[in-house]
């Protein structure tokens, strides 16, 4: 004899007869064994946790719905953490997404928090590169170009200028009209070999000969000038590494900790 549920919650009507039912839509559903299913099966009602699974699951499986939340949660907590400037590998030494810096030294004098500390009376730093300057220019520290180097490395925790782009060219420039027309140091240097620049990390340079952003007729080869200066203009210019007997200024640089 049939028998008759209801469901309050969901008001469906199950007829449950000869092992199969009436779902809600009034469409009969066989779920008896004898059509490879695995016995009678109680329809779940609307709404109830059931009623969300895939329809290829079965014990131990994962429904749909369940997986979309879960991946909506984990990108959201993804953007929240990058927003903040956090990630959770803040510590492994490696820049992330939403870092400025990444030391597994939770003391680091220049990474705190994974975010750069360039916070010194005369340091500027790149929004874009998150690059650290230091222009002694502003404090009238001057030396020699390897004194400057030594104070930038020493003193300072960087090295002086590596100039890799245009747009750190750009933001370089920008720095360096002055009050006092002075000259800086930057890391370039043909002194190994003549006419033949090289960076103080390594880096290839790029510059050609009498092109931008050479001053008119530099490098000239002059034997005695083996150093880079940025001059106040904005230009480079090859000068004798002594600098006027120490009397010219230096720009370091200091990339973001955790950098490759």
């Amino acid at each position: 004899m049939p028998r008759f549920t209801w469901s309050v919650s969901s008001l469906v009507l199950t007829v449950v007869a000869s092992g199969c039912f009436v779902d809600a839509l009034g469409e009969a559903v066989d779920g008896g064994a004898g059509q490879g299913g695995a016995g009678p099966t109680t329809p779940a009602s609307f709404g109830s946790p059931a009623a969300t699974s895939s329809s290829s699951g079965g014990p131990g499986s994962t429904s749909s719905a369940s997986t979309s939340d879960a991946s909506v949660t984990a990108s959201s907590t993804a953007a929240s953490s990058s927003s903040t400037g956090q990630t959770p590998m803040c510590g492994n030494d490696i820049i992330e997404a939403g870092e400025q810096c990444d030391s597994s030294n939770p003391g680091h004098p220049y990474c705190q928090a994974c975010m750069v500390v360039c916070s010194g009376q005369y340091d500027v730093m790149d929004a874009t590169t998150f690059h650290c300057y230091y222009d002694t220019v502003a404090d009238g520290v001057h030396s020699t170009w390897q004194g400057g180097r030594d104070w930038c490395t020493g003193t300072w925790g960087g090295d002086l200028v590596v100039i890799n782009s245009p747009d750190e060219l750009a933001f370089l420039q920008g720095l360096a009209p002055n009050q006092y027309n002075e000259d800086r140091w930057i890391g370039a240097t043909d002194s190994a070999t003549e006419d033949t620049f090289v960076w103080v990390d390594g880096s290839p340079f790029v510059y050609a000969p009498s092109t931008a952003p050479w001053a008119s007729g530099e490098p000239n080869g002059s034997g005695s000038h083996d150093c880079v200066v940025l001059q106040a203009n904005g230009t480079l210019d090859e000068v004798d590494c002594d600098g006027n007997d120490g009397f010219t200024h230096h720009m370091c640089e200091r990339a973001p900790v955790g950098s490759p």
